[in-house]
């Protein structure tokens, strides 16, 4: 998607994740060598096996990292779903798609419905991963002023909804095909038939989605308006205006987008369909969105750009195409760390035993159920001041978190809900995120407003955010609810376990 304004994201004091990652595997090793001396030991989870600590420095271990090294790369489960999500967003992306959707329904939302529709759209423009931010935003505030209406105060709504609604969405975005990757990655350490699919958590996400409408909605009329609207809001400026899709581009590209997903519901949906399984199920159409919404992205992306004059030739689709992975690039350092992170927790048997003692320690104290979502709920959204990244965190959190917490009684899905929805509520309030990139949009509306000063207008998005996310969690818990269509409970019970 075309950047509004070439203005870098200011440097910050925090390591990157793939920094991060990479110390803790060496740390991993440093540990592994230390139980293993001590003999250290535990029981597997459900199995009862018993398992032993290994190190990682002995030669048949560094054997394994240097020529298993490639295989451990390609192995990751969240690369290739990334990689072909990515393939038909990325094209979509460049070729101005995104863009132009965007904004074509941001100038369509009545007045009244503005700041619910701007919130709504927000959380919808996560399809375009972190480029919302660059593009959405500004956007968002340009109608506000179009509107008549204080900009600031649509930069304000606009990000509340993109950035503390990042776990929440009504689509599939290419972020769950990494985050619920990495949950399988993780879950699979003790017990290997756990599947993850991307709607895992959707009937939820989507639950979530309206609570995020609703609390932005009620903050930005209560609270943010009432202390900070201006009223003398200037004319649109001529050179504002953006450059807007040629006539019935958009329009054949929602059609080519819809038939892909009908002749998709035609291979799922009849009885004896090809995705069905044998028992009538649905699960290899859900194994198949990652398929479905690469050719979705793709052919939608190459209808637009064919009707809008921006592709000319396949030459045209084989550019845009490879300039939408590069802008995954930072992906594939992350995935190899993350990889690995994974791999040395597994040959040195650390993740069974930090599973396994953990579990312990939490059945010791009889912190289960409700209490132990609390806690995680508490510690994730704490964790995210520090370190913004939601891939990034995951990829340091689930090889660890995700067996002990299944261990306690928690299923990977609700797992999962948990760290999105909590990391979400405190997304807008972390300097470490793309906030002071936000900000340099809200400057040219408040120059006079500092950085500790935003943060302060959005902490009463974030309190409520953390409030009724986590209401909603145990509502959810308590109620029993599948957590998706797939069916995922709330708890769960490892193989073989009494």
């Amino acid at each position: 998607m075309a950047q509004t304004t070439d203005t870098a994201a200011p440097r910050h004091w925090a390591p990157d994740a793939v920094t991060i990652i990479f110390a803790l595997c060496f740390i991993v090793m440093i540990v592994s060598a230390i139980m293993a001396a001590a003999g250290v030991t535990a029981v597997r989870p459900g199995s009862g096996e018993l398992v032993v600590a290994q190190n990682l420095f002995s030669a048949e271990n560094l054997r394994r990292l240097f020529s298993e090294m490639p295989q451990t790369f390609a192995h990751f489960h969240p690369l290739g779903m990334v990689v072909v999500v990515m393939l038909g967003a990325g094209m979509a992306d460049k070729v101005g798609l995104f863009d132009a959707a965007l904004g074509k329904f941001l100038r369509a939302i009545p007045s009244k419905a503005l700041l619910p529709g701007t919130i709504a759209i927000g959380i919808c423009s996560h399809v375009a991963v972190d480029a919302s931010y660059f593009v959405y935003i500004p956007l968002a505030g340009y109608a506000f002023k179009a509107a008549g209406r204080d900009p600031f105060v649509g930069i304000c709504a606009a990000f509340a909804g993109v950035s503390g609604g990042y776990g929440a969405n009504f689509l599939v975005t290419p972020t769950d095909a990494i985050i619920y990757g990495l949950t399988e990655s993780a879950a699979q350490t003790i017990d290997a038939s756990v599947s993850v699919d991307l709607v895992s958590n959707y009937f939820i996400m989507v639950a979530y989605a309206l609570v995020v409408i609703a609390v932005v909605t009620v903050v930005t009329r209560s609270v943010i308006e009432p202390r900070l609207a201006r009223h003398d809001v200037d004319p649109v400026d001529a050179e504002e205006e953006r450059r807007e899709a040629r006539p019935g581009a958009l329009a054949w590209s929602g059609a080519a987008m819809a038939a892909v997903l009908i002749a998709a519901l035609a291979l799922a949906l009849p009885e004896g369909a090809p995705l069905r399984d044998e028992a009538g199920g649905l699960k290899p159409f859900y194994d198949s969105l990652v398929a479905v919404i690469f050719l979705m992205f793709f052919i939608g992306g190459v209808v637009f750009g064919v009707f809008d004059g921006r592709i000319g030739s396949d030459r045209d689709v084989m550019r845009l195409t490879a300039e939408g992975i590069y802008e995954v690039a930072p992906f594939f350092m992350l995935a190899f760390a993350a990889a690995h992170f994974g791999a040395f927790l597994n040959w040195s048997n650390l993740a069974v035993i930090f599973a396994a003692k953990g579990s312990a320690g939490l059945n010791a104290i009889d912190l289960t159920g409700i209490p132990l979502i609390i806690v995680f709920f508490i510690m994730a959204a704490l964790l995210n001041i520090l370190m913004a990244s939601a891939s990034g965190k995951w990829a340091l959190m689930a090889p660890a978190v995700v067996p002990m917490l299944m261990s306690a009684g928690l299923s990977p899905e609700l797992i999962t809900a948990v760290y999105r929805i909590a990391d979400s509520a405190t997304n807008i309030i972390t300097p470490v995120s793309l906030l002071p990139v936000v900000l340099i949009f809200a400057q040219r509306y408040r120059p006079e407003v500092s950085l500790p000063a935003f943060i302060g207008i959005m902490i009463p998005y974030a309190a409520a955010m953390f409030v009724c996310g986590l209401l909603l969690l145990v509502a959810w818990v308590l109620l029993g609810v599948p957590l998706g269509p797939s069916g995922a409970e709330p708890f769960y019970q490892l193989p073989g376990a009494s």
